[in-house]
């Protein structure tokens, strides 16, 4: 019985030694890449955008028709250039912006000695 206990007891010490013994894996994080340079380019947009209304009412006089054409169109181009020299970037850009409208009415009269 003895004999049983000194082997339970010298068991029970190696394997608390190899559990406590034993260090947690950590993995290590990557560290952040620092870049050498920025980014250079060039970006373009454009847009366009077109409208028109036509429409024809009667005269308050009730004597003719009165017919209005309306249209409006806006252009927008940009182009920005970023570039980068030494460490130091630089940007520049080229805006165009156009915006043009129309109007043109006609108008029909009838003439009361016409009915």
């Amino acid at each position: 019985m003895k004999k049983l206990s000194i082997a339970v007891l010298l068991l029970s010490l190696l394997t608390s030694s190899i559990i406590f013994g034993q260090q947690r894996f950590v993995q290590a994080k990557p560290s952040a890449q620092e870049c050498s340079a920025g980014w250079t380019g060039t970006v373009k947009y454009a847009r366009t955008q077109t409208n028109t209304a036509n429409k024809t009412d009667r005269r308050a006089s009730m004597m003719g028709e009165e017919t209005t054409n309306r249209e409006m169109k806006d252009e927008y181009k940009a182009k920005i250039m970023v570039s980068e020299n030494a460490g130091s970037a630089r940007a520049k850009a080229v805006i165009d912006s156009t915006f043009a409208g129309a109007e043109a009415t006609s108008a029909k009269e009838k003439l009361s000695c016409n009915i």
